[in-house]
């Protein structure tokens, strides 16, 4: 199970990654730059309320993007999710260990429902948070999780 939970959470890490640095890339360019205070409302909304973009997606973009990446290996996953990362640090002018990403853990294992993290007697309970914390302690980025009732640097 470790692999698969590891594997879908590197998904997920990277679909946000790279729509955040695509979303940053497209703030700069706009005749009004990047406004980190607005833009950082806007991405929050967007991830609170993927709906809020038509497209040729299933009403969630990042659910989407996450598919398709669901053939590729832990250990490509691993690189391509350091490589966003340093781009997003470039796109916003910060060495890597001083990018610090908040983590809002609640319903994300709704997000991990899809076949892949699931015990094999199905009653057993999974370990999320665990998982979670062991692929950010494998990439060395400073972080932050939330989830409700637990809070850990």
């Amino acid at each position: 199970m470790g692999n698969t939970t590891e594997r879908r959470l590197l998904q997920l890490l990277l679909s946000r990654l790279l729509l955040l640095n695509l979303f940053i890339d497209v703030a700069k360019s706009s005749p009004t730059g990047l406004q980190l205070k607005e833009h950082r409302r806007l991405w929050t909304l967007l991830q609170v309320h993927p709906e809020i973009i038509k497209g040729h997606f299933c009403g969630d973009i990042f659910a989407d993007f996450t598919g398709h990446l669901r053939h590729t290996t832990s250990e490509n996953l691993l690189n391509l999710v350091k490589k966003a990362h340093t781009t997003l640090c470039g796109l916003l002018g910060v060495l890597d260990d001083e990018l610090t990403l908040f983590n809002v853990l609640d319903e994300v294992q709704e997000a991990l429902t899809l076949g892949d993290y699931q015990t094999e007697d199905q009653q057993t309970p999974c370990p999320l948070l665990r998982e979670t914390y062991h692929i950010w302690s494998i990439l060395s980025f400073p972080s932050y999780f939330q989830e409700p009732g637990l809070t850990m640097k």
